[in-house]
Parts: C-alpha cells; sequence; structure tokens
C-alpha cells in the first residue's frame, strides 16, 4: 500500500522535481524514520494549553493558506503564508503539502521533495495505520485541487497541476474507491469533476 502512496508522489515528477526512484527512496527512507520533523518544532499537543489556544492556532493556519491561495499573490510569498501555516500547525501534513506545492511552482524541488516525505510522515504518525494511507492520499489531493483551481484554466501551471490531480484521483478510486471511507470522500468531497 505505501508503494502506491508513493507512486501518486511521483506524480509530481510532471514538474520535473526528481526522478520517481529519487523520489521512491527519499520518502521509503525518511518516511518511517524519527527524523522528518525538527526535534525543536513544537509538539500541537505540547503547543496548546488550552483548547482556545488550539482553535486560534488552528484558525491561524487557516488564514495563511487562505492568503496563499490568494490569485494576485506571488509564489515567493505563498511559499511564506505557507510556512505560517506549518509553523501555527507543526503537525499538520496538510498544510506540509501547500508548502511542497508552492516551492515546487517555485522551481525548488528539493524543498518540494522533501516537504511531500515530512507531510507522508506526519500522516503516518498522526493517524492510524489502517486509515494511514488513504488519508495521505486525500490530503494530497485536497490541497492539490485547492491550488490548482487558483490558476487560470490553460495556463501551463494549471494544465500540469490538473494532470497531477487527475492521475492522482485515478490512483485513489483504484485504491480506496471500494471502501466505505474511500467512497464518501469521491461522493462528498473529493473535487471529482476535475477528471471526467
Amino acid at each position: 500500500m505505501r508503494r502506491r502512496v508513493v507512486a501518486l508522489l511521483a506524480a509530481t515528477l510532471v514538474f520535473g522535481a526528481c526522478s520517481y526512484g529519487e523520489l521512491l527512496e527519499f520518502v521509503e527512507s525518511s518516511a518511517g524514520s524519527g527524523g522528518l520533523t525538527s526535534p525543536d518544532q513544537p509538539v500541537d499537543v505540547q503547543a496548546s494549553g488550552s483548547t482556545e489556544e488550539a482553535e486560534k492556532t488552528d484558525e491561524d493556519a487557516k488564514e495563511e493558506i487562505t492568503k496563499a491561495l490568494d490569485p494576485e499573490v506571488g509564489v515567493g510569498t505563498k511559499i511564506g503564508h505557507a510556512q505560517k501555516a506549518v509553523e501555527a500547525r507543526p503537525n499538520d501534513p496538510r498544510y506540509v503539502i501547500y508548502r511542497s506545492w508552492f516551492n515546487l511552482i517555485a522551481g525548488d524541488d528539493e524543498a518540494a521533495k522533501a516537504d511531500l516525505g515530512i507531510a507522508y510522515g506526519l500522516t503516518q504518525q498522526n493517524i492510524p495505520a489502517s486509515d494511514a494511507e488513504r488519508r495521505f492520499a486525500e490530503y494530497y489531493l485536497d490541497s492539490t485541487a485547492a491550488i490548482m483551481l487558483t490558476y487560470p484554466e490553460g495556463s501551463e501551471t494549471r494544465d500540469r497541476m490538473e494532470f497531477v490531480y487527475c492521475l492522482a484521483m485515478f490512483r485513489y478510486r483504484a485504491d480506496f474507491g471500494e471502501s466505505l471511507p474511500g467512497a464518501a470522500y469521491l461522493d462528498f468531497t473529493a473535487n471529482t469533476e476535475l477528471c471526467t
């Protein structure tokens, strides 16, 4: 199952970030280790002393991603907003995936590749193993669609991201579409009309 998620990540090769072998080697070597996150990053539980603080942190992260998705903002600013979201919620893989995409669009292939490994590792740490592969694919699909839809139709970035999104959606349907949570995601959450 893990190799299927790695294959999904390889879809980013469309942007030329790395070869499939490099991506596979990176994810497999780092996802199981504890070295995916900086040891000085606070754990969500430690970082939030109260429910109010946790909610504020979550709101701050969502606000930063909303700012990053503004089509009028340059990619450098998008990376900065995504970084602030990651700092607000360091154990949330969704924000790391956003940062990965923005790094990839900016041409920083190494940072993008590292961020995907971090996001995958965080998903493995935070979600029961039986659901982690599926949830990582959902995070990836949701983040990709959100960013992709900020680019105009027909643009090179939009076309490449749409190809990656549809490839990832195809893999998701094949791997998880028959399960109850997978079917529910496809029916109620996923942006399936992008791949008709």
